[in-house]
């Protein structure tokens, strides 16, 4: 089609060029004008004519799924055994939720890899008894989720809101007014030159001032203070 390219570029005979082009490559005009359209937009290079793979995959679509296994095969483990795995259901969903607001969003800073095991422990395992203590044993790979699925659900929930509530449940409110707070503007923006705005703090020093005519007369600590020019 490219041999061709000069041809195409002329409005007469161009419809008739393109019947030709698909009859001899056996497919509709109209794939050939869209082929075409892409080529002349998209830069005229080879690279032009790959598909728009950033549209794939359904991007925040909620999918239909069976009991297949969708995504990318998992690879074949040492033992030489194939364990496929399962889907993320709404079902599963609601349980990496319970377990990211039980375990995670708490101030004992649970890492995303302890509460994969939480999961696994409390949704995912068999309970009995050895010596009057609960044990669990871990169902089967192909019958439990992957750590890495946990991983993108917990990527697929994050914003500017839930990093907030992570790091205030986490931490404390306090810390992230503190140290972790977006910080949108500053003093600076509305002083015009050297003495229009001033900053001021005070500090209690840990030192005390007695009497000059008895040391053993405490008068207090004494406060000071720091002030600087804004701009």
């Amino acid at each position: 089609m490219l041999k061709d390219i000069k041809t195409l570029l002329q409005r007469n005979g161009r419809e008739t060029k393109i019947k030709e082009i698909a009859e001899e490559l056996h497919v509709t005009p109209t794939k050939i004008k869209k082929l075409l359209s892409r080529y002349w937009q998209r830069g005229m290079n080879k690279n032009a004519m790959l598909p728009d793979y950033s549209k794939s995959g359904g991007k925040g679509k909620i999918k239909t799924l069976s009991n297949e296994k969708v995504g990318r095969p998992r690879r074949v483990t040492i033992d030489g055994e194939y364990r496929s795995g399962i889907n993320i259901t709404d079902e599963v969903k609601v349980q990496f939720e319970h377990a990211i607001n039980k375990y995670y969003r708490k101030s004992n800073n649970y890492t995303l890899r302890d509460v994969y095991h939480f999961v696994l422990r409390d949704f995912y395992s068999d309970r009995f008894k050895v010596n009057g203590e609960y044990q669990y044993r871990i169902w089967d790979a192909d019958r439990i989720p992957s750590y890495d699925q946990l991983i993108n659900f917990t990527i697929g929930l994050r914003s500017s809101k839930t990093q907030k509530k992570d790091m205030q449940f986490r931490k404390s409110v306090k810390e992230y007014e503190l140290k972790h707070r977006p910080l949108l503007s500053n003093s600076k923006v509305e002083t015009n030159g050297p003495g229009t705005r001033f900053q001021i703090d005070a500090t209690i020093a840990d030192v005390y001032i007695v009497s000059a005519f008895d040391v053993n007369r405490i008068i207090g600590r004494p406060v000071v203070y720091a002030v600087i020019d804004v701009y």
